[in-house]
């Protein structure tokens, strides 16, 4: 399983820099750069139009609000005639390297963003349109639909029209008993059950802080040689910020050995997970990561927390098979059923140009100061 599981992925924009100038290469470049021009035609486009032309014929008006205590997070509410119709969290930070980035909070997923109940599908489409044409146009964005959200066939055409991409992603989802009957006995896994009594014979659970994970999660990166497609900075303030709401939308634990004759202090952590909840109803693992040398079953042990986390909020587990041994564990369980849920990511101009040719963008200053490194 790999410890760089990201619900905000980041997609190489390699395809449009320069390559070797063969006739086959030119001509790949040239569609490349005409779906580039597309998308960005289309985002203007939509934005045109949603957010000018369409509040004054249908007689509505958006808001943008700040949704957090550090400015990150951001709320884009759709009323008309003073009622809400239509809604759209989302966040936008700089990272480390000075690019723009932005996506769902971790909370969650984008889940209903057609508030009003009465609308038709016309008008479902109009009122999404209209939220993504709010979204800032300087900002690379992943927005992730949940494997349970409303009007799906509505955000794939919305999101299509306005130039972003779309990636259908596997996620594993696990419904805990709401009897409060044991979690093991629940697993049908066959050998699962023992790997989680040996883990809990081994290891205790501990609530550690979002400082702490961060700087755990990233030396893991470091000492397996991988590279870190996330942004400390912002998983700290978007982690920050979920543990500190009241109520908290987060969670953050860690695996720790068992206190043993030879070992009564034990300070180590084997592995770690974020998870964090919201309003659609998931229990999500935001981030998880683990150590050199851990526990085999540390991992599998943190899994389990998260589901009885879910089990007591009365929601649902919702993994990330990022990987094929990501998929492989949460197979192990065997009682996790897999679902889709897609991914609608969106590059400005501005973060193509600064891929493919940077000294360009460094004459014309298209980046913003980097945030502050955690690390």
């Amino acid at each position: 399983m790999d410890s760089n599981i990201s619900q905000e992925r980041e997609y190489s924009t390699d395809a449009v820099k320069p390559t070797t100038a063969t006739p086959d290469a030119e001509q790949k470049a040239q569609r490349q750069w005409g779906r580039v021009v597309r998308e960005q035609c289309r985002f203007a486009l939509n934005k045109a139009i949603y957010s000018r032309f369409n509040p004054i014929v249908q007689g509505t008006t958006a808001i943008t609000l700040n949704a957090g205590p550090n400015g990150i997070l951001r709320q884009i509410r759709i009323t008309k005639q003073g009622t809400l119709i239509g809604m759209l969290e989302y966040y936008a930070a700089v990272d480390e390297a000075g690019a723009r980035r932005g996506g769902h909070p971790p909370s969650s997923y984008l889940h209903n963003l057609v508030v009003s109940k009465s609308a038709t599908e016309a008008q479902k489409l109009r009122i999404v349109r209209q939220l993504i044409a709010q979204l800032p146009g300087n900002v690379t964005f992943g927005l992730t639909a949940g494997p349970h959200a409303k009007d799906i066939d509505i955000l794939k055409r919305a999101f299509a029209g306005a130039g972003f991409r779309r990636w259908a992603q596997t996620t594993y989802v696990y419904s805990p008993p709401t009897d409060g009957s044991d979690l093991v006995a629940s697993m049908k896994g066959k050998r699962i059950k023992s790997m989680l009594r040996a883990a809990k014979r081994d290891l205790d659970v501990i609530e550690i802080s979002p400082t702490e994970f961060v700087r755990f999660f990233v030396r893991n990166l470091e000492a397996a040689g991988k590279h870190n497609h996330c942004s400390p900075a912002i998983d700290h303030a978007l982690l920050t910020n979920a543990i500190t709401r009241n109520p908290p939308q987060a969670r953050l634990i860690a695996a720790r050995r068992k206190p043993t004759a030879e070992n009564p202090h034990p300070k180590r952590f084997e592995s770690a997970i974020a998870l964090t909840w919201g309003n659609d109803g998931l229990v999500k693992l935001f981030r998880i990561t683990y150590g050199r040398n851990a526990h085999q079953h540390g991992t599998k042990l943190l899994i389990l927390e998260g589901g009885a986390t879910a089990a007591r909020l009365g929601k649902k587990l919702d993994t990330d098979a990022g990987t094929e041994g990501g998929g492989e564990l949460y197979r192990r369980f065997g009682s996790f059923i897999a679902h889709t849920r897609h991914e609608f990511v969106r590059y400005p101009m501005r973060q193509y140009i600064q891929k493919s040719y940077p000294r360009i963008a460094r004459r014309l200053k298209l980046g913003a100061a980097p945030a502050r490194p955690l690390i």
